[in-house]
């Protein structure tokens, strides 16, 4: 009988084993840097876009004026087009959102999906939840939508067959019954759970306790001693179910007793800074 190690050996060279190949990592990102202008998006329905050097999670952002009529949108660049296969299942689309209403009073367009995509394949689109765009109101907040089947709604097509070829990526920012401006940085697209970056904490001058309240008492404080203007209170829906006008005081407790138990968002106004912060009442 032949040694078997020298076949083996032989074997072994002439059909080398194939490397362990790790998991392919890709992220596209818009982060409006200086000198990248609108980084190649295109805007419409709004009043006026710019680049804002003075407001973004960065350097920069991009700012849409509202007007009335059109609902405003951004098309995301050629770089995002193509075969979003490497997305499926694990990927990530997330961008930063601020919201500054002309009227708090407002209440939200609930109507318009928040991303479409698009391709021969078919059209996908996702909405975001009430709660997420009510905390970008008066400050910056990160919005995610997973890249599963799941999370979408197919309009047509199906969903493998527009992933092999996404053509078009549309973004509604308008959020708004009414006139507003928006700020959009940081769009990316990631399947790697180590390309994301950490989502900052809400306005940290503003204490609000207990959280969550037993008692549905909501104490707002202002820790430096600004007197806090107005105080909103929405349910998930978008609807306003409490508001204080004229406060005037850097503490005030609101009493939402009257409330069923649940979540919801509490906007606090004061020298013309509108924050928001979820809240649970028990």
């Amino acid at each position: 009988m032949a040694p078997v190690l020298p076949l083996l050996f032989l074997l072994s060279v002439l059909f080398p084993k194939a490397p362990a190949v790790s998991p392919v990592e890709l992220t596209i990102c818009s982060p409006f840097d200086p000198g990248q202008g609108l980084g190649g998006w295109s805007f419409g329905g709004a009043e006026y876009v710019a680049v804002d050097e003075d407001e973004g999670r960065g350097a920069n952002s991009i700012r849409l004026g509202d007007k009335l009529g059109p609902v405003s949108y951004g098309m995301a660049p050629q770089v995002y087009r193509g075969n979003w296969q490497i997305f499926n299942g694990n990927g990530l689309i997330e961008f930063d959102l601020k919201i500054e209403s002309a009227n708090p009073t407002d209440t939200l367009l609930v109507e318009y999906n928040t991303i479409e995509l698009s391709g021969p394949g078919g059209k996908a689109v996702v909405k975001a939840q009430n709660i997420d765009i009510l905390q970008a109101v008066g400050q910056w907040h990160r919005l995610q939508f997973s890249v599963s089947p799941e999370a979408w709604v197919m309009q047509n097509g199906n969903w493998e067959a527009l992933l092999n070829n996404v053509t078009q990526i549309r973004v509604t920012l308008e959020y708004i019954y009414g006139m507003e401006t928006v700020w959009f940085d940081n769009f990316c697209v990631w399947n790697s759970p180590a390309s994301s970056s950490v989502e900052p904490t809400a306005d940290a001058d503003i204490a609000v306790f207990p959280n969550p309240s037993g008692s549905r008492r909501i104490t707002i404080e202002h820790k430096n001693g600004q007197a806090l203007d107005r105080v909103s209170l929405f349910d998930l829906s978008g609807r306003r179910v409490l508001f204080v006008s004229q406060i005037g005081t850097p503490q005030y407790q609101l009493d939402c007793r009257e409330l069923p138990a649940g979540t919801y968002i509490l906007q606090v106004e004061r020298t013309g800074l509108l924050t928001a912060h979820k809240v649970i009442l028990l």
